[in-house]
């Protein structure tokens, strides 16, 4: 699989005040191996609203669904995020084929956050 880079939307959960914050995840692939990251509430300063970095407990959160994204997908980049985050540093564990597929096809978010 080629390299690649890509940020998503996910949808929106609600924060502990009440309002709805879109929720974000940057995906990298770099010469074997696999990064993801993401942010909770992005705000232009480059702040949140809510988490950042290591969000995929918050994803089970997530109430309205971006545009092809549904509980089922979510579930299935949080058990992907827990298997091969930061693959390279088990020196035997390869991101299998079928899982970077899925990950290149998933729909690009229609904008970039100031934290990516």
């Amino acid at each position: 699989m080629q390299d690649f880079s890509k940020t998503v939307r996910l949808g929106s959960l609600q924060t502990g005040g009440g309002r709805w914050a879109s929720v974000y995840c940057h995906i990298i692939y770099n010469d074997g191996e696999l990064t993801i990251t993401g942010v909770v509430g992005p705000l232009p300063s480059g702040n949140s609203l809510g988490s950042c970095g290591q969000i995929r407990d918050e994803l089970k959160d997530i109430r309205r669904y971006a545009t092809g994204w549904t509980p089922a997908r979510i579930l299935y980049l949080r058990v992907v995020w827990l298997n091969y985050h930061l693959n390279m540093l088990h020196k035997t564990l390869l991101v299998p084929e079928d899982v970077l597929t899925w990950l290149y096809n998933l729909p690009r978010a229609d904008k970039s956050p100031a934290w990516v």
